[in-house]
């Protein structure tokens, strides 16, 4: 048996984004399931964790979510015990010296860097002798996106466009915000509830299987890319709302970018396809629409849901523990 322990910091409830959160239950649902694998408790937080180190309850494997297990004081403990950390990271830029140095200790400890940001990470200097330990992981749709399903044609027909539009992060969503603005008749806009860090309270509670519920009501809505306010990167990546919004049953309006044809989606099948120049064109809910909500999320459920990605990750495991 293969001892995993899958920590849960308190701190991830409260994020904006609580995919991370979600994707925990995911994975500890499917070890406990497993006939070769084993949920270890170790605590959550670090000294709960430090405690249940000290007594040598040692996990064979430490899965750390947004670095959920991973701090200070647990790392030097794993090292010494021989703990192999897979790390899920989900974003990589930062903002100011303190959080690039943070950065740089979460990756030092992972073993493996389990990336949806890959592609960009490999090319950013300021990470370059982490090169080695990361794996392209992509985004997916917690599998409360799924959930109730409400039916394309009893869907308020607008399209949403939702989150932060900061147009040096997400140019073409800011774009589409602005045009959003002046025909709200075809679409509803959801403003980014901002962030819960420091003691500061979201503007809406619009998060997580609520934001989901919410996505549910509605015919279409937008997806961009982003791009890491990095001097030296310009290459936009796939955002978690690739894989969210059509999980939700919404017909994705999707920016086309490179990554797309590598996570398998095709245009016009899973998504319509938007441009940073006739977007104001394509953004249109016509008949061919309900097809490809449908499609897209068949093809979602089935390749980049969190159970997917989850069984992904614990063939990796699988695959590392026999070769050790």
């Amino acid at each position: 048996m293969i001892k995993i322990a899958v920590p849960h910091s308190d701190y991830l409830y409260k994020r904006t984004n609580r995919a991370p959160s979600l994707f925990i239950h995911t994975i500890r649902k499917a070890i406990q399931n497993s006939d070769d694998l084993e949920l270890m408790d170790i605590g959550d937080e670090p000294e709960e964790m430090v405690a249940n180190l000290r007594k040598k309850n040692i996990p064979d494997i430490l899965i750390a979510i947004a670095s959920s297990g991973v701090y200070p004081t647990t790392s030097p403990l794993l090292r010494r015990a021989r703990t192999k950390v897979f790390l899920f990271w989900d974003d990589v830029h930062w903002f100011g010296e303190r959080a690039l140095k943070s950065r740089h200790r979460i990756f030092e400890a992972a073993d493996v860097l389990l990336l949806p940001y890959h592609h960009v990470f490999q090319t950013m200097p300021q990470y370059e002798k982490y090169h080695h330990k990361s794996i392209l992981f992509p985004w997916f749709a917690p599998m409360e996106c799924f959930e109730t399903a409400s039916p394309w044609e009893t869907r308020t027909p607008k399209i949403v466009v939702s989150g932060a539009n900061r147009k040096d992060v997400y140019p073409l969503r800011n774009a589409v915000s602005l045009y959003a603005e002046a025909h709200k008749k075809e679409f509803e806009i959801l403003r980014h509830p901002g962030y819960t860090n420091l003691g500061k309270k979201a503007k809406h509670n619009i998060m997580g299987s609520v934001y989901y519920s919410y996505l549910r009501n509605y015919q279409g809505a937008v997806v961009t890319s982003g791009i890491p306010p990095v001097s030296e990167v310009t290459t936009p990546y796939p955002i978690c709302k690739f894989f969210e919004i059509p999980g939700c049953g919404c017909t994705p309006f999707v920016e086309q970018i490179p990554d797309l044809d590598e996570l398998g989606f095709i245009p016009n099948v899973h998504y319509v396809p938007i441009q940073k120049h006739s977007y104001h064109k394509q953004l249109v809910l016509e008949a061919s629409c309900q097809t490809i909500a449908s499609q897209a999320q068949e093809f979602v459920l089935q390749n980049h849901s969190a159970e997917a990605r989850c069984k992904q990750l614990l063939d990796l495991i699988r695959e590392g523990s026999s070769n050790d």
